[in-house]
Formats: C-alpha cells, sequence, structure tokens
C-alpha cells in the first residue's frame, strides 16, 4: 500500500499556547476516577496537542538553518 505525502500545517506558537491552555495536561489528576471513555479523550487530546507543539519545533528549527 502506498501512503501520499501530506503537506504540514503552519503550526504558530498562538495556536499550540491556545490548545494548551484549553486542553491542560490532566492526566495525572484523579487517573484512577476516570472511565475509559475520559481517558482515552484526555490522551487524545494530549496527543494533539504535542503533535502541534512538535511541527512548531520542527518549524522553529528549520527556520533557523
Amino acid at each position: 500500500m502506498s501512503q501520499v505525502a501530506i503537506d504540514k500545517p503552519h503550526v504558530t506558537k498562538q495556536l499550540v499556547e491556545h490548545l494548551e491552555a484549553v486542553y491542560p495536561d490532566r492526566l495525572s489528576d484523579d487517573i484512577l476516577t476516570k472511565t475509559d471513555r475520559e481517558l482515552g479523550s484526555l490522551v487524545g487530546q494530549q496527543l494533539v496537542v504535542r503533535y502541534l507543539r512538535g511541527l512548531l519545533h520542527q518549524q522553529e528549527e528549520e527556520s533557523i538553518l
């Protein structure tokens, strides 16, 4: 199966900061009282924020070079 190349979007620092504020890392808060669905949602939120933070870091490094 061949993969199609997908262009990475431009990510701004303001976007990442906004998403970090809206979706704070709450995985350690009362983790034992969360349902599987709540944990899945929290993990998904953090994966997206971390991915975008990584893209931002990559963009910043590429602009330095």
